[in-house]
């Protein structure tokens, strides 16, 4: 039995915590061989995934379901985070989801959190920037506002978006279309590890520029 596959049926955080403490351990379990072997085994993609590390992140937000619903929500021309029912922003979960990506960057401490932060298509060109970038503030100060967070303070990226983004996914059948068109906006969180970003960042980024 290959060790990657061996490794792969173990919590691989158990493993990562290992090799912090470990150089002959560290060497073992860095090696290409392994890692290559737990990917193949798990079923991923290889992309940026080449530590063991990555594997936990991967693992870890995977089950967080950040992979899937990285957005905080915020109603229509409001600064503050909407409740995890959902109600006003229609976006559930986001107290919740904070708190997880909060306890991930604590666990992760090589970790930073990319915060965009986005109006929707109603708001004033004037304004919707440092309208979208006040959202972003909101959910970093939320991010470190429990005691004994200054390091994830420290390791928080923001960027806000004005309504670029929002008029994009608004003319589109993207999943966030109905956000944008509602004029609510909303702030998207990514986890980065290396050259790793959690989930994916889609593809409406490329070529945009922050405004503020």
């Amino acid at each position: 039995v290959e060790i990657g596959s061996w490794l792969a049926s173990y919590n691989i955080y158990n493993f990562v915590q290992l090799q912090r403490t470990c150089r002959r351990m560290r060497s073992l379990l860095g090696s290409e061989t392994v890692i290559s072997g737990i990917i193949k085994d798990r079923g991923l993609a290889s992309g940026k995934i080449i530590t063991l590390e990555h594997l936990a992140l991967h693992e870890y937000t995977d089950e967080a379901n950040i992979m899937y619903e990285n957005r905080i929500g915020f109603d229509y021309a409001s600064t503050e985070i909407d409740g995890d029912d959902g109600e006003a922003s229609g976006v559930s979960g986001s107290w919740t989801r904070i708190d997880s990506i909060r306890a991930l960057m604590r666990r992760f401490k090589g970790s930073v959190a990319i915060v965009d932060s986005h109006c929707g298509t109603m708001g004033p060109r004037g304004v919707a920037p440092r309208f979208s970038r006040i959202r972003g503030v909101e959910v970093c100060a939320a991010l470190s506002e429990h005691e004994g967070e200054s390091d994830v303070d420290s390791r928080l990226t923001l960027n806000s978006w004005g309504r670029q983004v929002s008029d994009v996914v608004s003319t589109s059948s993207h999943k966030y279309g109905d956000l944008a068109r509602d004029g609510k906006g909303w702030v998207e969180v990514y986890l980065q590890l290396g050259e790793l970003v959690l989930p994916k960042r889609p593809e409406y980024y490329h070529g945009l520029w922050t405004v503020g």
